[in-house]
């Protein structure tokens, strides 16, 4: 019995855990990625919206 028990830990050690650490970098590193896309898309918004109230500001003073 005790030779299930070393073979389990054997495999715990050698498959599981690199398996588990890999499983996890990549998902923090495609968690890092979203979150840039993401950050880029909301500056990219934030320009457009600055761009047009700007245009809006300058359109109202070109009226005067």
């Amino acid at each position: 019995m005790a030779i299930y028990a070393l073979l389990f830990i054997d495999i715990f050690y050698d498959v599981l855990i690199p398996f588990a650490t890999t499983l996890l970098v990549v998902t923090l590193l495609a968690f890092v990625f979203v979150c840039h896309y993401k950050q880029g898309q909301f500056l990219k918004a934030y320009q457009q919206r600055a761009a047009a109230k700007i245009e809006l500001n300058a359109d109202k003073l070109s009226d005067v």
